[in-house]
């Protein structure tokens, strides 16, 4: 007998990794552990697989929903699906016939019964696909002529009607077409324009970059870019000092400028938070929730390895990580301190700076963490904003006079945002709000909100 296809391993692979989703694990990790020793070629198709299909669940939901004819199916038969579906519409490195048939022997390792429903279910949708089968003919391969455009150019090659009429449920039509839960877009689309709406959502859809902090006391951007050159991959300058970007995918962490120590994967929003609270030689800085560590090395950085950087977190676990990025860039002052931050177990006024990068719901960031919009609901935004409040509440005794507190999300809901900040300078005339920025998802950083707070002299 022979071997299984890397193909079909790799679409095994997929679904395991959607079925071990759990709320505190991330696609990212999973799949670093999962493919850390497969061929580089099984790998990248796994992670395409994954990332692809939860970037279109919704889509891949609605356009499969039509052709269940008596239920919906067990969520391993789902994700056997979703798979399936997700290479007949994006992918053309497999011929259609060949996915189809992929899925449905993985469905019978699984269920044997639930062969028979895969092979119909799929060959169902191929066949309410225009065009030929073997291409991508999915929504975001062509532009639909309605009102409210898809994204992407040039031919269509399925018929609109396999999505619901905008004109009678505009939300519906977005949510399917984008592949957003129904009750984001709807918050959204009450407080952004048409365009800056469409725009989110196909920033969320897209692939990112990956983005590089450069390690300053190791490299330069230019010298980490040159560094970079030197194992194939290709880079430039980023949106933020100190960063750089690079289309290449793969897994950065094994690149060798990673490795020995030049660089670390961070987002420009997110090494924008650093910036903002900022880091001299000699003063004491927290970092309350700073697992897995990006925030708390780049702080590290920013002093030159002189200012003592207290790295907080609930989880000794993910502080373990902190440990070890700490390690890998050389930095010897990062200190690892296990506490909740409700209770920080730390004395009043005892840093200079403080950070407070908040547990939120991710909305500004769903291109890099594309199942984060499955797992919110709406009520969390409320649940989270409160916590928020109660975290900021928390961090505030801890900053010495004159001292600095930075308040960041990677979410774009307004509760999460400027309205909780609002609601802390209120109840603590002790701050003032020195500075602060929001942002939508784009094509280089992700969105969030950041907010500066001074600790005035009458605090």
């Amino acid at each position: 007998m022979n071997p299984p296809a890397p193909e079909a391993l790799a679409r095994e692979l997929a679904v395991e990794v959607l079925l071990d989703l759990r709320r505190d694990r991330h696609a990212r990790e999973l799949l670093a552990e999962r493919t850390a020793e497969r061929p580089r070629r099984e790998a990248a198709l796994a992670s395409e697989l994954v990332y692809g299909s939860l970037r279109h669940r919704g889509t891949l939901d609605h356009l499969l929903g039509a052709h269940y004819r008596h239920h919906r199916p067990e969520r391993a038969i789902e994700e056997v699906l979703r798979v399936g579906a997700y290479q007949l519409l994006f992918l053309d490195r497999v011929p259609a016939h060949a996915a189809v048939d992929e899925a449905v022997e993985a469905a019978r390792r699984r269920s044997p019964r639930a062969a028979g429903f895969v092979n119909a279910t799929l060959r169902s949708l191929q066949r309410a696909l225009r065009g030929r089968t073997d291409t991508p003919c999915g929504p975001l391969a062509g532009r639909s002529r309605r009102s409210l455009p898809l994204p992407g150019g040039g031919e269509c090659l399925f018929r609109e009607d396999l999505l619901p009429d905008p004109a009678a449920d505009a939300v519906a039509y977005l949510a399917a077409a984008y592949s957003h839960p129904r009750w984001l877009v709807s918050r959204w689309a009450q407080r952004l324009d048409e365009e800056t709406l469409l725009a989110v959502l196909d920033a969320d859809n897209q692939v990112p970059l990956v983005s590089l902090r450069a390690n300053r006391r190791r490299a330069s951007p230019a010298e980490l870019v040159a560094a970079l050159a030197a194992e194939g991959v290709e880079a430039g300058p980023g949106a933020e000092p100190d960063t750089v970007l690079s289309a290449a995918g793969g897994r950065p962490d094994l690149w060798r400028a990673h490795r020995d120590g030049l660089c670390t994967v961070q987002d420009a929003s997110q090494a924008r938070v650093a910036l903002a609270l900022g880091a001299a030689p000699g003063e004491r800085v927290l970092d309350l929730c700073a697992a897995p560590g990006g925030k708390a090395t780049h702080l590290a950085e920013l002093a030159d390895d002189r200012a003592l950087v207290v790295a907080s977190d609930l989880s000794p676990e993910r502080l373990s990580r902190v440990r070890e990025g700490a390690r890998r860039l050389g930095l010897s002052r990062v200190a690892l301190v296990a506490s909740d931050a409700l209770r920080p177990a730390f004395p009043p006024a005892a840093f200079h700076r403080v950070l407070l990068d908040a547990p939120c719901t991710n909305t500004g960031v769903l291109a890099r963490r594309p199942e984060a919009r499955w797992r919110v609901v709406e009520r969390d935004v409320w649940a989270l904003s409160d916590l928020q409040l109660r975290l900021l509440a928390a961090a505030a005794p801890l900053v010495a006079q004159a001292g600095r507190l930075v308040y960041s999300v990677c979410s774009i809901e307004d509760e999460e945002g400027p309205h909780a900040v609002r609601a802390f300078v209120g109840d603590h005339p002790g701050f003032a709000l020195e500075a602060e920025e929001a942002t939508l998802p784009g094509p280089e950083a992700g969105g969030g909100y950041l907010a500066v707070l001074l600790r005035t002299p009458r605090g």
